[in-house]
């Protein structure tokens, strides 16, 4: 096992960010030719460590991970780094379990589609329209130097334009 760095680029921000994972080398063969690949076994976050230490951190994490204690322990900053690494190991193999047990206490039940009713559904198509040409006239401007608040205009919008889409009583305008 050794300790890989990854690079990944933000593509809006252009900001580097690193990683490292603790990776594993295995062979298989395929048709008449052996091949070599990789497999990721733990994601690090970002190691502290400086480089001439992975092997000793991925001698570590390789022992923990089967169960034994390794001879490079009394070093407090690999300790410490391996003690990080495990601790988000057990938390991610925790969630894979929680999972996996939702997944197998899952129920579910069949549902006949001609017969499901619906009742006080809303649209938002008229309310984009209504809201877009609000912007388009200026009334916000408009408010604003009568000496309505952010708030009062606000409100002000929700009534005519609920006033405007579906004319009843105010009582009647959902805001």
């Amino acid at each position: 096992m050794y300790i890989r760095e990854c690079v990944t680029t933000n593509k809006v921000t252009k900001t580097k960010y690193v990683t490292h994972r603790l990776v594993e080398a295995y062979r298989f063969m395929e048709g008449s030719k052996a091949k070599v690949r990789q497999r990721l076994i733990l994601h690090l976050g970002t190691l502290e460590l400086p480089k001439s230490d992975w092997p000793k951190l991925a001698k570590i994490l390789e022992a923990r991970l089967v169960g034994q204690s390794s001879l490079f322990e009394d070093d407090i900053q690999m300790t410490t780094a391996a003690d990080k690494a495990m601790d988000y190991y057990s938390f991610v193999q925790q969630k894979g379990e929680e999972k996996s047990a939702r997944k197998q206490r899952q129920t579910f039940c069949q549902i006949d589609l001609e017969s499901v009713e619906h009742t006080m559904t809303r649209s938002l198509g008229p309310e984009l329209v209504a809201h877009a040409f609000w912007e388009r006239l200026g009334f916000d401007k408009l408010l604003q130097t009568c000496g309505l608040s952010s708030t009062e205009q606000a409100w002000t919008q929700a009534v005519v334009l609920g006033r405007l889409i579906e004319p009843a009583s105010e009582r009647q305008t959902r805001y």
